[in-house]
C-alpha cells in the first residue's frame, strides 16, 4: 500500500469514527459538531465537540466511535438483531478494551475506562448504532464531501432521506452492484 492509499484509508476511518460519536450525540439530542483534518505529520485526526453530559452518556459517546470504526474495518452487512452484533462485537469489546489500557491517554479510552460499566455502555452504543445506521451513512458522506458534519446538517429533510428500509437498501446496493458490473464489462 503506497502513501496515498494509506491516507486515504486512515481518512475514511477516521471519517467513520467521528460519525460513531455524532450518530449517538444525535441519539440523546446533543448538539455536536465532528470534523477531521491533517495534521502537519501527515496523519488523519479528527475530533467531534460536544456539551458535557453524564459519565454514563460520555462512555456511550465514547464507544460511538470506535464502533463507528470497526464497522469500517469488518463492515457486518445485515445484521439480524440487537443480539447477534453484540455477539459479533463480544470478542471486539474485550480487544477495545486491551486496546484502550494500552493507549490510556485517548481521549475515548478516558470516558471508556473511567466508567465502570463498560459492557452496558457498549452494547447500547451498539444499539443507537444500529438504530441510527442509515443516518451514520449519511453523515460519513457529508463528512466525505465537506469536511465536517454538524447538529444543524442534520435536518428534517436529511433524517428523512436516511430512513430506508432494509428491502430498499438490498434494492440499492443491488443497482449500484449492477452499474459496477456494467461499468467494468464496457472496459
Amino acid at each position: 500500500m503506497n502513501t496515498e492509499e494509506f491516507l486515504a484509508k486512515e481518512r475514511l476511518i477516521t471519517i467513520k469514527h467521528e460519525c460513531g460519536h455524532a450518530v449517538i450525540c444525535h441519539h440523546f439530542k446533543l448538539r455536536f459538531f465532528a470534523k477531521h483534518r491533517l495534521t502537519d505529520e501527515n496523519r488523519w485526526t479528527g475530533i467531534c465537540y460536544h456539551p458535557q453530559t453524564t459519565p454514563f452518556r460520555t462512555a456511550v459517546i465514547a464507544w460511538g466511535g470506535i464502533i463507528g470504526e470497526y464497522y469500517n474495518e469488518t463492515y457486518i452487512e445485515g445484521i439480524e438483531s440487537l443480539a447477534v452484533a453484540i455477539e459479533s462485537l463480544a470478542v471486539g469489546v474485550d480487544d477495545w478494551l486491551y486496546v484502550l489500557d494500552e493507549n490510556h491517554e485517548s481521549d475515548d479510552a478516558q470516558c471508556i475506562l473511567n466508567h465502570p460499566q463498560r459492557w452496558r455502555s457498549c452494547t447500547l452504543a451498539v444499539s443507537i448504532f444500529l438504530k441510527h445506521f442509515d443516518l451514520w451513512q449519511r453523515m460519513v458522506q457529508f463528512m466525505d464531501k465537506f469536511g465536517h458534519v454538524e447538529r444543524a446538517n442534520v435536518s428534517n429533510d436529511f433524517l428523512h432521506r436516511t430512513e430506508m428500509t432494509r428491502a430498499q437498501r438490498e434494492a440499492s446496493a443491488i443497482r449500484e452492484t449492477k452499474e459496477l458490473v456494467k461499468e467494468f464489462s464496457n472496459k
